[in-house]
This record gives structure tokens, sequence and C-alpha cells, in this order.
């Protein structure tokens, strides 16, 4: 079959969606993997400082809180090991962005929930979405930009993960002041829904022609370990490691 020829493709190629060898459609990916990389950081340091307000409203002690924490943790880990295998099977755009609707739904949730527990429960969802968000940025970002900017895709994460950081600790400060603590996981909605749709017009999905095989004893052995780990720490942080 004879290849068309590029002024075809750029004929019929929709003018909104930038060809991917072109400079244009890594800088939409990087600013995409940016915003990404800034709302759940945001999310994750914003939790520090809605945590006193949570504690009133929800009448529990910093102990039970804490919880919102940790089951975030627990679930958060768990599934990093098992994200080379899920990619491989649903491509890696397609579980970025089922893992990032995970993480806005569970945000929706969290700011809806009417008790501590369903509190816990939704902030586990949050951390399930949250969990693949981080290697998937960096192979994203690998497969966007030749080895040689390997480096300036560095720096793109590093600069949203800056970024969230500040806005967490800052901005976010002002609005559970304003607004309450529930607006912490309100503003993720209408970001992560936005980032989502980009998501799915402008980055393509792909997957590796090699099937990988899947370790599910390895990945029980890592959950029992995470578990352990993350409950030990926060029951000696409590009750001291006497």
């Amino acid at each position: 079959m004879a290849a068309i020829p590029q002024d075809q493709v750029d004929r019929i190629t929709p003018r909104a969606v930038p060809r991917q060898d072109s400079t244009a459609y890594k800088w939409w990916v990087g600013s995409i993997i940016v915003v990404a990389t800034i709302i759940f950081v945001m999310s994750f340091e914003a939790m520090s400082l809605a945590l006193p307000t949570m504690m009133v409203s929800m009448r529990v002690g910093l102990r039970e809180m804490s919880w919102t924490l940790t089951g975030y943790m627990i679930s958060r880990t768990l599934l990093v090991g098992a994200v080379g295998w899920l990619g491989n099977r649903m491509g890696n755009r397609n579980l970025f962005a089922l893992s990032l609707a995970i993480f806005t739904i569970g945000a929706l949730l969290c700011g809806l929930a009417w008790s501590f527990e369903s509190l816990v429960l939704f902030r586990i969802v949050q951390g399930v979405g949250a969990g693949p968000l981080t290697p998937l940025i960096m192979v994203i970002l690998h497969e966007t930009f030749p080895p040689e900017q390997r480096g300036l895709a560095q720096s793109l994460f590093m600069v949203g993960d800056a970024a969230g950081s500040v806005i967490g600790r800052g901005f976010m400060g002002y609005l559970i002041d304003a607004l309450g603590w529930r607006a912490v996981f309100y503003i993720n909605v209408p970001l992560g829904l936005a980032t989502l749709a980009a998501l799915l017009v402008i980055v393509p999905n792909r997957r590796e022609t090699v099937v990988q095989s899947f370790d599910p004893i390895g990945l029980l052995c890592l959950a029992g370990f995470v578990v352990c780990l993350l409950v030990g720490l926060q029951s000696a942080a409590q009750n001291g490691w006497e």
C-alpha cells in the first residue's frame, strides 16, 4: 500500500491536535503532565493543612483522622508494582486516564463524605487512582521526548511537583479558611476533568509489543510489607516504640 504524502496528512489531520513529531505536541503533552502532577501533589500537601478542620467537623481525634493519610498511602503504594503489567495490557495512556478518573471521582466522594468512615474509604479510592500516576507520568514523558531531551522531560515533572507543593501549602490553606475543608477535594474535580479531556484528545495510546507476565505472589508480598510498614509506623508515632 502506497504511503500517504505528508501534505495530504496535514490536510486531513485536525489542526487542533498537533502531529506527534512536532514541537507543539511535546509541549502539549508536557503541559498535561505538569497539570496532572500539580493536581495530585497539591491534594496530598493540602491534607496536612485540612486535618485540624476535618477533625473538628468529623468530631474525631488525630489518632483516628490519621487513617485518612495512612489508607491513602497504602492504596497508593499497592498498585505501583502492577503498573507495568497493567500498562502493557491497557496501554499507558488509557491506564493514566483511568487512574486520573478514579482519583477525580475519589476527590469528589471525599468532598461529599458524610462520616469519618466514609471519608477514609473514599481516601482509599483516591489513593488507588493516585498510585499509578507518578510512574506513568515518567513513562509518557519518555515516550514523548527523544533521548537528548529526557532531562527537559524530567524537569517538567519537577516543575509540577514543586508547583503542587507551593499551591498545596499556600493557596489551599487560604481556600480551607474561606470555604472549608471540603473545597480541598472539590477543586480537584474540574482540574481533573479538564486534564482528562486534554489527555484523551492529544496523547495517543501506546502498548508494548512484548506481553509482560504478572507476578501475583510478588504483588501480595509487596502489599503485606507496605501494610505492615505503614501501620507499624503510624502505631509507633502514636504509642511510641517501646
